[in-house]
């Protein structure tokens, strides 16, 4: 018993015509994702959900032509040739067997963390921008001008902040809160409690939140935390100079960034917060922000 009529008539018109259909269907999905590279309003859920069936539609085809379309599968016993089709099947799995993971891991990473291009996040120590999302990896930018790759694998299974929020159906300050709060994943329980014991924390949040509303028609922000130790010497006195420089870029950042004190000592932790339409002003000019923030503090 054949699985399929063979396709044509001989297996040297197969062989010819399953190498075109192969090269046509390989342009095909490099012609699919270089048009979804090329347009930019294309979210990447949708971009990878897309490339990710075609791919599918693509093996399924590539199996049903290398058993169906040669003659000579008729030759073969009915056992056998159940066998060269299973085992062709089982081959090709194997072969692809870790694209498909992180063509799965992919898909769930963008469905659970809706990442996308430009989006500010934090994966295992490293902070940077999303520059490339593929099938298989993300490609992340660092403050340092690095470019790091991870597989889709290793990010579903990190621990991932993201710091870019969209806020373009936030209405109230306690949902433009609980957004916020999420990009507060790394800061410590001292630090929490220090917030809940003053009010100083919510007023800054309701500055943020007004300024927000008069952003107009983008629809998404970027929220980046950071923290510096200041010496209680001279702290009064550094805090001065430390406003003129929040006052200097916020006409950079598009909003004034906010800092808050958590504790007195021989050592000062503030705490600031940079909000920016623009994920590149905030790679661009966060390091230059806290270098000025570090030689006040080093004065």
């Amino acid at each position: 018993m054949v699985l399929f009529n063979s396709l044509f008539k001989n297996d040297l018109e197969a062989a010819i015509y399953i190498c075109i259909i192969i090269t046509i269907i390989i342009l095909m999905n490099w012609l699919v994702s270089l048009i979804f590279e090329r347009i930019e309003k294309i979210s990447a859920r949708i971009r990878i959900t897309s490339v990710f069936i075609l791919k599918i539609i693509s093996v399924v085809v590539l199996i049903y032509l290398i058993i169906g379309g040669f003659p000579i599968m008729k030759t073969i016993d009915p056992t056998y040739n159940l066998i060269l089709s299973t085992s062709i099947s089982t081959a090709i799995a194997f072969a692809s067997s870790g694209i498909f993971s992180n063509l799965i891991s992919g898909i769930a990473l963008i469905m659970i963390h809706s990442f996308d291009l430009g989006d500010i996040i934090k994966v295992k120590g490293h902070i940077g921008i999303i520059r490339n999302i593929s099938l298989t990896r993300i490609t992340i930018e660092t403050f340092d001008n690095i470019f790091i790759e991870k597989s889709n694998n290793e990010i579903l299974t990190s621990n991932i902040v993201n710091y870019s929020v969209k806020y373009d159906k936030i209405k109230k300050f306690d949902e433009f809160k609980k957004k916020m709060q999420y990009s507060d994943t790394n800061i410590t329980k001292n630090e929490k409690d220090s917030i809940e014991e003053t009010n100083s924390e919510e007023n800054i949040m309701k500055e943020l939140f007004k300024s927000i509303t008069k952003l107009g028609k983008s629809k998404k922000i970027h929220n980046f935390i950071f923290k510096m130790q200041y010496p209680y010497k001279k702290f009064h006195k550094k805090l001065e100079e430390t406003n003129k420089i929040i006052n200097k870029y916020e006409k950079i950042f598009g909003i004034k960034p906010v800092y808050h004190i958590f504790k007195f000592g021989l050592r000062i932790i503030v705490r600031f917060r940079i909000l920016t339409e623009k994920a590149e002003n905030l790679f661009l000019y966060q390091p230059e922000f806290a270098n000025e923030l570090y030689n006040v503090i080093a004065e």
